[in-house]
């Protein structure tokens, strides 16, 4: 399904309003925005990661838990062992605080499994929360949440701090505008100056020309 890990380049940036030259952001497949849910591979797979935690005894969840092993597999056959060795994943928070009934721990649990299928090599840690929910998730949302409004919900967890790996590899499912990316980057730059930040998405969100009117999503 996916055979290699893409960078997104000066070819494909536009696409990401918040993102600016010197950002390092890889991902695995395109999701196509505004289609639905058997449009493409990558358009079910993130669908199906994204069902929420309010539908887990319903016979559909499965597709969620079946999503997660399938990213954690592929992962596991693209990210080198060099790559795991110099890199510390941190996942960005889902909308609801951990506190929440509906937290959903979908990133943490595709890095577990992936530590797992890697022998335990990966280190991977929530180094960023956010104490406060949000009502409405960003990818059901009209109004999206800017990365200045993001940056003051975060917090750095500073019990995850200890002896973090020279790379800080921010992972998230989906970026589209880049607002998550943008606030979790600098959030962790202002507390690890010394660390390089990158991104790594299951996908990015390509936009056609009729799109216009979607530049402040993420």
């Amino acid at each position: 399904m996916y055979t290699k890990v893409s960078r997104i380049d000066e070819l494909t940036i536009g696409d990401h309003h918040y993102l600016g030259a010197g950002d390092e952001c890889y991902y695995l497949g395109e999701y196509t925005a505004k289609q639905g849910y058997s449009y493409s591979n990558t358009n079910q797979l993130i669908s199906n990661l994204k069902k929420g935690i309010e539908k887990k005894n319903k016979p559909e969840y499965w597709h969620k838990e079946d999503a997660i092993s399938r990213v954690a597999y592929i992962l596991s056959r693209l990210v080198n062992d060099a790559t795991c060795n110099q890199c510390t994943f941190v996942p960005v928070p889902p909308s609801k605080s951990q506190h929440d009934a509906l937290f959903d721990d979908r990133l943490m649990q595709i890095l577990t499994q992936l530590s797992a299928l890697k022998g335990g090599a990966v280190d991977f840690r929530r180094v960023v929360d956010q104490p406060q929910s949000i009502d409405v998730p960003s990818h059901l949302s009209v109004v999206r949440k800017s990365p200045e409004e993001l940056y003051d919900m975060y917090e750095i967890d500073e019990s995850t701090t200890n002896n973090l790996k020279d790379v800080l590899l921010i992972f998230d499912d989906v970026i589209t505008a880049g607002s998550h990316f943008t606030a979790m980057k600098r959030i962790l730059s202002e507390k690890f100056p010394q660390k390089k930040i990158a991104g790594l998405f299951i996908a990015r969100t390509e936009r056609s020309s009729d799109m216009f009117d979607d530049i402040s999503l993420d």
